[in-house]
């Protein structure tokens, strides 16, 4: 199992040994020598997976491996795994090189040594902006229940009225709307429109797990209506979810206008409406004629139908944070949070990110721009809503308009 010593080092060997002693010499690991043997143990051996009866027998030298006690091993890993985060959100972290321990899968336990400004995949490219600076990465996103009226164009919420799971408790809800709302046009209400969010909660999980699997990094979560204003994410990297008619933080930041320009609006001005501001000739020919979209003061706007198997938008954002300069914000913003849901599994899938992208002429040899807007169209589901879409494609992207710096 041992790996082979070797007598020449390269120069990114030597720069990874370098970090390891910082590592070390920080508080992190100095005052936990086992934490730290482990971990020069598990550097050592970094091209193997090990599982925790190696790590008893080779680490820890006990010799029987029938009386190795697992739980000690993965408690112990869980510390080193733990101390290396919290290391790594140190303001005073510096280098390309950074130390991660995934929790460990069926063959067992591998330490990753990643070099961010050298990272593989289109996916670690789109989330770079979130890994330097090392910041901690905060998700906003919301979880009551919503209700829709096409009619009136607005977002209803019910605090007295919401439902648990299975066929019954919806038709409790759908009853209980009807009864409150009986003297106010009820029929527009259309509880059959349920918005749930649990495409929302989806894509949450979905991307806190890749920075979890990828870089070993603790992400927080904060739902929107909780928090006061955006200020409460100063010293956070966020990433924000949902739509405007429904995030309280997500509104506020499309009106930062000191900031810079969104191009990409989904649901701002009504239900079912995609507007283009000042649109370029390539944006028009993308989505004019294929959307049937409607030109006006320099502006498109496109008006969908958000029907079973249907085309509706999505935009991603990523912008310039208002309370750290050196950091950014991504926004994920779609009207419906199955769609969302669908955009979280593409940007966190080598593959399907790179299926999509491949689509328009995105030069990647560079990355991203530091700051972009891309529009995507999603296929609902065959049934509506609520059922599994098809895969984002990108049809257009621009740079985000920075004001400020």
């Amino acid at each position: 199992m041992s790996d082979a010593p070797r007598d020449i080092v390269s120069g990114e060997e030597l720069e990874q040994r370098q970090v390891l002693e910082n590592i070390g010499g920080s508080r992190f690991f100095s005052g936990a020598p086992q934490r730290m043997e482990l971990l020069r143990y598990l550097y050592e051996h970094r091209s193997t997976r090990l599982t925790e009866v190696d790590i008893a027998i080779e680490h820890f030298g006990i010799e029987d491996g029938t009386k190795v006690d697992n739980s000690k091993v993965r408690k112990l890993c869980g510390h080193v795994r733990q101390s290396l985060i919290e290391y790594a959100d140190n303001d005073v972290v510096k280098g390309d090189w950074r130390f991660f321990l995934p929790p460990a899968d069926r063959s067992g336990y591998q330490l990753r040594v990643v070099n961010i400004r050298a990272m593989r995949g289109a996916d670690h490219h789109f989330w770079y902006g979130h890994l330097e600076p090392a910041r901690p990465v905060t998700i906003v996103y919301d979880e009551p229940m919503f209700y829709r009226d096409d009619v009136r164009g607005t977002v209803l919420r019910v605090p007295q009225v919401e439902t648990g799971e299975g066929e019954k408790s919806f038709k409790g809800a759908s009853d209980e709307l009807q009864r409150l709302f009986r003297n106010e046009a009820a029929e527009n209400l259309h509880p059959c429109h349920l918005y749930t969010l649990s495409g929302e909660i989806a894509a949450r999980d979905r991307i806190a797990g890749w920075f979890a699997d990828e870089y070993g990094m603790k992400v927080n979560s904060l739902v929107s209506r909780l928090m006061r204003d955006f200020s409460d994410l100063s010293g956070c990297s966020p990433i924000v979810l949902g739509s405007v008619r429904t995030s309280k933080i997500l509104a506020e930041l499309t009106m930062l206008h000191q900031y810079g320009r969104f191009g990409y609006f989904v649901d701002k001005q009504d239900f079912r409406t995609l507007e283009v501001i000042g649109y370029t000739e390539k944006e028009r020919a993308v989505l004019a004629d294929r959307y049937g979209a409607t030109v006006s003061d320099g502006n498109l706007t496109i008006r969908y139908d958000p029907r079973p198997d249907k085309i509706v938008f999505c935009v991603v954002t990523r912008m310039p944070n208002p309370y750290d300069k050196k950091s950014a914000i991504t926004i994920l913003n779609a009207g419906y949070s199955k769609a969302l849901e669908t955009l979280a599994q593409t940007l966190t899938s080598r593959e399907l990110f790179a299926e999509t992208f491949a689509e328009v002429d995105l030069d990647m040899k560079n990355g991203f721009p530091r700051y972009f807007q891309g529009l995507f169209s999603v296929r609902l589901g065959a049934t509506g809503q609520d059922d599994k879409p098809g895969r984002p494609v990108l049809r257009c992207y621009r740079q985000f308009q920075r004001f400020m710096e």
